[in-house]
């Protein structure tokens, strides 16, 4: 095929795969609001006389939501080497790169195994040729928030 097909159908694949996280995180925030109204209702049913909590809940259900906004402390932009991945068995490649790129990240911005995370088109790009083939090299962007998060995302 040629390079450009294939970069028209690894654009294609990434679009939906974005689409399909955004469609998770709206029907999550739906499932959210829901709970908080049952529990409203389930409020004002055991307290009927008690009118400050029934307006507590009716105000929350009008006002959107606040986003919890990252304080970034650390930025910085690496080139990942993956090609120790191709020293496993190929269906193990893709796993094995990615929990090699969590130890980089680890490593290189001082923070704990447990707080790197990964997004979901980062994920999808180190997998999109398969398991078998992960891409060798990486270019990538990660950011460290005060609670010493970190997220890697891909540089466009």
């Amino acid at each position: 095929m040629a390079p450009d097909v294939l970069a028209a159908k690894e654009s294609k694949f990434v679009s939906l795969q974005e689409k399909k996280s955004e469609e998770k995180k709206e029907a999550d925030a739906k499932e959210v609001a829901a709970s908080k109204e049952e529990k409203a209702r389930e409020s004002t049913q055991k307290g009927k006389g008690d009118k400050a909590k029934a307006e507590k809940a009716t105000v929350s259900k009008d006002e959107p939501k606040a986003e919890k906004k990252r304080e970034i402390i650390l930025e910085r932009i690496f080139i990942v080497p993956l090609s120790d991945a191709f020293k496993k068995p190929a269906m193990q490649r893709s796993n094995y790169a990615i929990k090699f790129l969590k130890k980089y990240l680890t490593r290189h911005m001082k923070a704990q195994e447990g707080n790197v995370k990964i997004s979901l088109i980062l994920n999808n790009f180190i997998r999109k040729r398969g398991s078998g083939r992960p891409v060798k090299k990486i270019k990538i962007k990660a950011t460290k928030d005060k609670e010493g998060i970190v997220i890697a995302e891909t540089v466009a």
